[in-house]
């Protein structure tokens, strides 16, 4: 009877090893401090009756992940940026705006929003699957960037406040970096298999990524995801559907990423409000690139 139970106990502990399933998480210590650098380009392309007009967006930054606690739950990391430059670029116009965090002495007002943006905290709170379940800071930034513009006149403090809560408030920064932190399964798997998701926000974006390789070292995950974009306001409205691949590259001991690609592909129409209701057909591609450049723990 003994050496059954033994046996029982031996299998228990093997079966999931036998299986080859692993439960992809995150493993995190209070006071890991992560910098990762990101690179993104977008291009838009609207068909006008005049011709095609050509919008590129270039966007680099430094970003660092602290975590300040970790708990049942998840844990609580402090996200800031640290440097910060934005190039926006017309085929028919030329610059539309140039922006570097790294040149202080460029003392023009949209240099000195952006600057305001850096070392500012945000509070972040991560469940070990990488979904983010809620934001804290996003909106008192908002409100630092408009006292920093100083504007008096209301209407244009309104629409600017509008403008940057769709960019900057704890639920827009929620959305835009969970892409990067959530795309653990819930579930073990094993090498081959696939697991769903999705991302927070207004925008639908439905994720398919699947364990292509897991060592001792690193593991490596691939996505492909459904994307929507459908925006309204002042100008106009935009309403685009497309297809997103995804390469991952994460840490087997943290879990946290080493190195992610994202490239987009998305068509649809767009519309301007001067000129009615009349639709423009327009196409945006876009490649963004997450890379860890140091990974330190600090009491």
């Amino acid at each position: 009877m003994y050496k059954s139970c033994l046996i029982l106990w031996l299998l228990a502990l093997v079966t999931p090893v036998l299986n080859g399933q692993e439960s992809l998480r995150y493993r995190l210590d209070t006071g890991d401090v992560f910098i990762v650098q990101q690179q993104a380009e977008q291009k838009v392309v609207q068909d006008f009756e005049w011709g095609q007009q050509e919008i590129t967006n270039r966007l680099n930054g430094i970003l660092q992940f602290r975590v300040v606690e970790k708990n049942k739950e998840g844990y609580l990391l402090e996200f800031s940026f640290k440097k910060l430059s934005l190039h926006i670029q017309s085929n028919t116009e030329g610059d539309l705006l140039v922006v570097n965090t790294s040149q202080p002495e460029n003392q023009d007002i949209q240099s000195k929003i952006y600057r305001s943006l850096l070392n500012h905290p945000i509070q972040m709170r991560l469940h070990p699957s990488g979904a983010i379940l809620s934001v804290d800071g996003g909106n008192k930034l908002v409100q630092k960037l408009i006292k920093v513009a100083g504007i008096s006149d209301e209407s244009l403090r309104l629409q600017m406040e509008n403008g940057l809560m769709q960019d900057y408030s704890s639920e827009a920064l929620a959305a835009s970096y969970e892409p990067l932190t959530h795309f653990y399964p819930t579930a073990a798997v094993r090498v081959g298999e696939s697991w769903e998701n999705q991302f927070r926000g207004n925008q639908p974006t439905e994720n398919c990524w699947t364990l292509d390789s897991l060592g001792p070292v690193k593991i490596f995950i691939s996505g492909v995801s459904k994307t929507q974009m459908q925006t309204k306001n002042q100008l106009g409205s935009t309403h685009l559907e497309g297809i997103q691949t995804t390469s991952i590259v994460c840490d087997a001991a943290t879990g946290f990423m080493r190195e992610m690609l994202a490239k987009g592909n998305a068509t649809g129409y767009s519309t301007q409000t001067e000129s009615g209701t009349s639709k423009i057909p327009t196409t945006i591609e876009s490649k963004i690139s997450y890379t860890l450049i140091d990974h330190k723990h600090v009491q």
